[in-house]
């Protein structure tokens, strides 16, 4: 029986319930899509200042957490005492979208600056070094992401006035979560690749002020009687006795719902790194991965609101939640082994799919536990926001804690597997805790499930082995063919290496990176430290970024008079160890006291050392929209380099051959900042050379023979160590030459800039062809540039 409104008609009032009872998750659901937005956006946006992409999504993962918790905790303390829950969600939606915007067009920067000037540029220990880290991550995103946090406690509050908490609060975080799953492709996929990082904050501040706009929808004016009695159904199916445990089982739920929020946090921080392999870019690995953990933790936590399990037996649906998560987590690291051996796994689908069986499983088990675990340790049922903030902040936090030990302890000295493999045991052994301390009549029937994941944990563990080395193994294979054996496996924080060769030829070795760029020796890496030593004058400090196979660090030590200081600098440390295999002198060329080494990326050490140098020479990786080379090919990162320059300094610039416009936008962005420019091309690869200097080459035809002479006898002389063919004579460096600045500046007029906030060329998307990742068509080599400025027009470039 339905009693009419008097001010309203039956049919208009239906609608409008119906469309007031879906505003709420609605609005969650916009809050969901906004903040992943800001997250992914600001992991990109840090990774400038804190060097690795690794590091900065640790870090940002933990103090979003952490603000989020605090956030959720305050709101907790007043969102039951409130009149007006959604009026205040509403308000703080709007700071949110003002704060964030604010967040992430200036306090990042603002703090990131902070951070290279008063603190790195000075020297610190390690211990010092992520204590300023931190800070300056919590300064730049720690009071939006408070804000945020306030978001749920307030929405819990005002829902479960309808229905019942945990209905209430499964279906918020449910809602909440398919949203960020929306908001983590959308900004990784494709707003930051087609609008920037300034027209993302944008959009995603929009989705803010929408679910301001949809929690003011008035609110139900009509309620049939059957919907009367569906609610007080609800609320007395819930209704929960107050201590439903003893104070030890609430305090081991406690722990265990903390303990899960560690355990699923490092996990997260470990599966960005291993998602890397297969879909390359930091931007896109954590966008899947976040996206995917957040679809399985949205529709786990769905469906624990809706299990007789969860609402009869809390705690013992808890510990066995917890189990499977350590289960499927190791059986997801097996899959990911097997997967990566397919050949479709570093193509977009392909890539998706390896991030959907990595994490999905795992994730779901989470957003099981995390309305059921709050359950089994409500203290106060008729406070929902309060208990919604104080439990969301215990898992928090544990959550934090997490993400700490994966990137300060587990990846650096564990390793990313073994790291992972230590996550899902410690998953299970808890949760098989938790189940031997629940009720025994809740237990009953239920034991039987610790043995079953122990032996989901073992087989997936040991299907797994070490699913890195297996994968970069395969793909080493079918790079380089079948006759050539594996020597070592490297794995850094940001790259993964092979190193392989063939066992009949000596001087075949190669070296594969993250699973698709090859190195061999040659004689236009030695070209990349030599020409740019021979048309400045007099180099005495070179710095060297991404050292590959050591060539070009051997031919800098080489030259006729020995530079004071060579630095040598990669993110993989791995690297370093493995120039045994390339060059013959390696143990005595790193002995040298003229030679030093940093393992870290290129645009870290320049930020981190303030000394200047007379060459920085830089060998590009291919693709170029790779984690390692986007951030190296920027405005700022080549003004960057030109203050780390003497006033006679030189850039080198390797370019691979790739997508013509990603590389006409590459040297039309070192044109704009560098007056000097002239553009080279090598002895025996497709390789394009840029040399960039502060003043115009006036004088470089004249002093080209000479250079050529220099470089000649300085080839032969080296020609034992490195696979260099050809004629070594005068001519044929001359010939290397292809156009200096005044032929190159019109040519390059038409192309954009390459900036921080819209790098355009790291979102392989916007080149995709019918092979996944692969840059579609012919790619833009030495031969068609010089052929592109013979016709003077490089719009048409192949």
């Amino acid at each position: 029986m339905t009693v009419p409104s008097p001010a309203s008609p039956s049919s208009f009032a239906s609608l409008l319930r119906r469309h007031s009872d879906a505003a709420l998750p609605a609005a969650f659901f916009c809050a969901g899509v906004s903040s992943l937005m800001f997250e992914t956006l600001w992991v990109r946006m840090l990774t400038r200042f804190l060097g690795s992409t690794f590091t900065a999504t640790a870090l940002v993962l933990g103090v979003f957490l952490a603000g989020i918790s605090l956030g959720a905790l305050t709101g907790g303390l007043f969102a039951d005492r409130t009149r007006r829950p959604l009026t205040v969600f509403s308000g703080l939606q709007v700071m949110v979208a003002l704060l964030c915007g604010f967040s992430s067009l200036i306090a990042v920067d603002i703090w990131g600056h902070w951070f290279v000037t008063n603190v790195a540029l000075r020297g610190m220990t390690p211990g010092t070094a992520l204590v300023a880290r931190i800070s300056c991550v919590a300064a730049s995103v720690g009071p939006a992401s408070f804000l945020m946090g306030m978001a749920l406690p307030l929405l819990v509050s005002a829902c479960s006035r309808r229905m019942g908490w945990q209905q209430g609060f499964g279906r918020l975080y449910a809602w909440h979560a398919l949203g960020a799953v929306l908001g983590a492709l959308w900004a990784g996929y494709i707003y930051l690749g087609w609008l920037g990082e300034s027209g993302t904050i944008f959009v995603a501040a929009l989705g803010n002020l929408a679910a301001a706009g949809l929690a003011q929808l008035p609110a139900p004016v009509i309620r049939s009687t059957e919907e009367v009695e569906e609610a007080q159904r609800r609320r007395r199916r819930e209704r929960i006795p107050a201590p439903l445990y003893l104070p030890f089982q609430r305090r081991m739920a406690l722990a265990g719902l903390a303990t899960g929020g560690a355990i699923f946090l490092a996990l997260q921080a470990l599966w960005a790194r291993l998602l890397l392999l297969p879909l390359q870019t930091g931007t896109y690995s954590f966008s899947a991965m976040m996206a995917m953990s957040l679809l399985g933790a949205g529709l786990g936590s769905w469906a624990s609101t809706r299990s007789g399990l969860a609402l009869r037996r809390p705690l013992t649906s808890l510990g066995l939640a917890l189990a499977a998560m350590g289960a499927l987590a190791a059986m997801g690291l097996g899959s990911f082994g097997a997967a990566l051996r397919t050949s479709d796994a570093f193509a977009l689908g392909g890539g998706m799919n390896v991030a959907f069986w990595l994490t999905f499983p795992a994730a779901f088990c989470f957003g099981w536990l995390l309305p059921t675990g709050a359950r089994a340790c409500l203290l106060y049922p008729d406070a929902p926001g309060e208990e919604t903030g104080r439990l969301y902040t215990v898992n928090t936090v544990g959550a934090i804690i997490g993400a700490a030990i994966g990137a300060a302890l587990l990846a650096p000295q564990l390793g990313v597997v073994r790291g992972a493999q230590l996550c899902c045991l410690l998953a299970v052994a808890v949760g098989g805790m938790l189940l031997a301390i629940a009720p025994r009549e809740e237990r009953r029937r239920m034991l039987w499930t610790v043995p079953a994941c122990v032996v989901l944990l073992v087989w997936g563990l040991g299907r797994a082995g070490d699913p890195l080395a297996q994968a970069m193994t395969q793909r080493a294979t079918a790079l380089l063919g079948p006759d050539m054996d594996i020597y070592a496996t490297l794995e850094g924080a940001d790259a993964l290496a092979v190193v392989a060769g063939n066992p009949a030829d000596s001087q075949d070795r190669a070296l594969v990176r993250n699973g698709r760029q090859v190195f061999r020796a040659t004689a236009d890496d030695a070209l990349l430290a030599w020409l740019p030593m021979a048309i400045t004058e007099h180099p005495r400090r070179i710095l060297l970024v991404n050292v590959n196979t050591g060539t070009a660090l051997s031919a800098a030590t080489q030259w006729p008079v020995p530079p004071l200081g060579v630095t040598a600098v990669d993110p993989a440390p791995g690297i370093f160890d493995a120039l045994q295999f390339f060059q013959a002198n390696a143990t005595e060329l790193l002995a040298l006291e003229s030679v030093s080494t940093s393992p870290r990326d290129g645009r870290s050490h320049l930020l981190m050392h303030a000394q200047r140098h007379d060459v920085i020479a830089i060998a590009l990786t291919s693709p170029v929209w790779n984690g390692d080379t986007v951030s190296l090919c920027t405005r700022q990162f080549f003004e960057l380099c030109r203050d780390r320059l003497n006033s006679n300094g030189l850039l080198a610039l390797q370019i691979p051959p790739a997508n013509p416009r990603a590389t006409a936008m590459i040297l039309a962005t070192l044109s704009r900042v560098f007056p000097g420019l002239s553009v080279w091309k090598g002895l025996e690869t497709d390789a394009i050379l840029a040399i960039a200097a502060k003043r115009p080459f006036k004088h470089l035809d004249e002093d080209r023979p000479g250079i050529a002479a220099r470089l000649a006898l300085l080839m032969r002389q080296h020609r034992g160590g490195t696979a260099a063919s050809g004629p070594l004579d005068t001519d044929a460096f001359a010939a290397l030459f292809l156009a200096r600045e005044d032929v190159l500046a019109p040519l390059l007029e038409p192309f954009p800039t390459i900036t921080d906030r819209n790098s355009r060329i790291d979102f392989p998307l916007q080149f995709i062809g019918e092979d996944g990742f692969a840059d579609p068509g012919p790619h833009l080599d030495a031969a068609s540039l010089a052929a592109a400025i013979a016709a003077k027009d490089l719009t048409r470039l192949p």
